[in-house]
C-alpha cells in the first residue's frame, strides 16, 4: 500500500472518528505529520475521547497519536464530585471482572483517580473502563497495582513468545521480550500495525508473573 500524505491520513482519522458512533465527534480535529496525529478539540465525556484516540490509532498510516481532546464540562454536563464517585463505586461492585473491595475511588473537579490492588491487569482494564464511562468524569487516573505470584524471567518470556507463535496475527511480527526478574516486561521490535501493537501488549500482560509492561514496539510500515 502507498505512503499516505498528510492530508490523506487526517482526512481516513476524521472518517474513521465520523463512522464510530461510539465517539461524539463534532468538535474534533485531527492532524498529521509523518504519520504522527493530533487531535485536537473537544467532546462530551472522557469515554468518548478515549475512544477518539483508540479510532485514529487503527486507521492505517498512523505510527502515533497525541490526544489533546478535552472534556468540556458543560457538555458532559456538570456533576459533584460525590455523585461521580459514588457512581463509579457501583460500577465497580457490578462488574464481575472487578475483584470486591480491592478498588479505591476519589475524585476531584471531576477526575477520578483509582487505587488499591488486582491480581491482573484485565481486572485493571476493566475498573478503568467502568470509571471512564460515568457521566461527568473528565479523566481517569489508573494507580492500581497489578500483584502477581513470582515467576522467573525466562518463564515469562517463554510464555510470551509461545503466545505471540500462536497468535494468528503476531506469529511473523519482530516483537522481542526482554524480562527482568521483577515481573517487568519490556517489548520492543517492530509491528505493521498499530492494532498489532496494542494487540502484542495486551498478550503479554496476560502471562502469569507479569507486573508492569513497557512498550517500546516501531510502527513500521511495509
Amino acid at each position: 500500500m502507498a505512503t499516505k500524505t498528510n492530508e490523506q491520513l487526517s482526512s481516513d482519522v476524521l472518517a474513521e472518528l465520523i463512522w464510530d458512533p461510539a465517539i461524539d465527534n463534532s468538535a474534533i480535529t485531527a492532524t498529521a505529520n509523518n504519520g504522527a496525529i493530533t487531535l485536537s478539540g473537544a467532546t462530551s465525556s472522557y469515554n468518548s475521547k478515549w475512544e477518539a484516540e483508540s479510532a485514529a490509532s487503527r486507521v492505517y498510516g498512523v505510527k502515533s497519536v497525541t490526544n489533546n481532546i478535552m472534556v468540556d464540562p458543560a457538555l458532559a454536563g456538570a456533576r459533584s464530585d460525590t455523585d461521580i464517585a459514588q457512581d463509579i463505586r457501583i460500577a465497580l461492585m457490578l462488574d464481575l471482572a472487578v475483584p470486591d473491595n480491592r478498588i479505591s475511588v476519589s475524585v476531584f473537579e471531576g477526575f477520578s483517580t483509582l487505587t488499591g490492588d488486582v491480581d491482573w491487569y484485565y481486572q485493571r482494564e476493566a475498573a478503568d473502563e467502568d470509571a471512564r464511562r460515568i457521566r461527568g468524569v473528565l479523566g481517569v487516573s489508573d494507580q492500581v497495582r497489578v500483584l502477581q505470584p513470582p515467576a522467573t524471567a525466562t518463564e515469562i518470556s517463554d510464555s510470551i513468545t509461545s503466545a505471540f507463535a500462536r497468535n494468528a496475527t503476531l506469529y511473523d511480527d519482530n516483537v522481542i521480550v526482554t524480562t527482568s526478574s521483577n515481573g517487568k516486561v519490556t517489548l520492543s521490535g517492530s509491528v505493521e500495525t498499530w492494532s498489532e501493537r496494542d494487540l502484542a501488549e495486551d498478550t503479554a500482560w496476560r502471562a502469569r508473573g507479569v507486573t508492569e509492561v513497557i512498550d517500546d514496539i516501531a510502527v513500521e510500515f511495509p
